[in-house]
């Protein structure tokens, strides 16, 4: 009788020291899981919130500038003024791109429309406390944004609605006129040239203005040898 109980007891304590050590071992893993989650979380908001913060921060403008239609110089071919931008107002970027030197920086910032104007700023006249917007976590730009370039028609010919398919109901450019450009696109070559651009608006020498919108071949513009594609603009 004594045996028996002290086997039956020998089980117990046995069968208790089993559920202990699993219990033990269930709260390790639980305690490690929590550990490397923790190590997660704050390595990632580490990662993300400089970007998040310098996206939502506006940086002062240094002195008067122009914003412009594309990453260059007013007075560079094509590219023209979108809004005059004065001294100690702040701005938000949405992203930077590589464009004109100005000063030795390349680096360009875009801003959107939201803010009262859009297009695109020189770094070099942002306090940025001797940074650029590519090191302080503002993204890099990608196609979506928009850019144009203004450009000489060389033929009368028809606007069409997609590239190598005409439109009659779209009109046709006129010879000699300057036409603004905000993408391209690819279709049937023109004399060797399958980039078209689209157009977005008619240039009267001091603003844009709407016209009907389609697309002409590239041979069929004048950009000094270069084409919309090279010059910058983004894929319609």
């Amino acid at each position: 009788m004594s045996t028996t109980n002290m086997t039956h007891h020998e089980e117990v304590a046995q069968h208790s020291a089993g559920r202990a050590a699993n219990f033990k071992h269930r709260l390790v893993r639980r305690f490690i899981g929590a550990a490397v989650g923790l190590v997660l979380a704050i390595t990632s908001v580490g990662l993300t919130a400089p970007a998040a913060q310098a996206a939502s921060a506006a940086y002062t403008i240094k002195s008067n500038i122009s914003a412009n239609s594309a990453p260059y110089t007013a007075n560079s071919y094509s590219y023209y003024t979108t809004g005059f931008i004065g001294a100690g107002q702040k701005l938000k970027f949405d992203c930077w791109r590589s464009g004109g030197s100005v000063n030795g920086d390349t680096i360009w910032g875009a801003i959107s429309a939201g803010q009262g104007y859009w297009g695109y700023i020189p770094d070099w006249y942002i306090n940025l406390n001797g940074k650029r917007l590519n090191q302080i976590g503002i993204p890099q730009c990608g196609n979506n944004l928009p850019m144009e370039v203004k450009a000489t028609v060389t033929h009368q010919v028809l606007i069409q609605g997609t590239p190598g398919k005409d439109n009659p109901n779209n009109g046709a450019t006129i010879k000699g006129n300057v036409y603004v450009f905000n993408c391209y696109s690819t279709g049937p070559a023109v004399h060797g040239n399958t980039v078209y651009g689209h157009i977005n608006g008619y240039w009267n020498g001091w603003l844009q203005q709407p016209t009907n919108k389609g697309y002409i071949s590239d041979y069929d513009i004048s950009l000094g040898g270069k084409t919309l594609k090279s010059m910058g603009l983004p894929h319609c």
